[in-house]
């Protein structure tokens, strides 16, 4: 279970490397909301390509960090299991998902906001 960063034209992108469950759930917002505060980035891309599953406490996260984010805010790169997780709940109609890193970058370094 780990989270990286690295920013690229202002837009911070977070890995989360593991389950999506309390543990890291847990540290997640916090690690994001201190990175953007760092980096004084304009928008947030979470990549959780590395991620195999999310559970409540996961969901309950990311619905957070839609709700408090000061910046726009878009996952990318959802495995199957977690994508069907998120669509059973219908979340995925909420949220802005990318199917690569390279789109949302893309998404974002035009200027365009959600």
């Amino acid at each position: 279970m780990s989270l990286s960063y690295r920013i690229a034209n202002q837009i911070c992108i977070i890995e989360v490397d593991g389950e999506l469950t309390a543990d890291l759930a847990n540290k997640l917002t916090p690690y994001c909301f201190e990175v953007l505060e760092q980096a004084k980035a304009n928008a947030l891309v979470i990549n959780l390509e590395k991620t195999s599953c999310i559970n409540s406490a996961g969901i309950g996260t990311l619905m957070m960090l839609m709700k408090r984010s000061p910046v726009d805010l878009a996952f990318c790169q959802l495995n199957t299991s977690v994508y069907s997780t998120l669509k059973l709940i219908q979340l995925n109609k909420k949220i802005t998902i990318f199917n690569t890193e390279e789109e949302a970058f893309d998404f974002f370094k035009e200027g365009t906001s959600l």
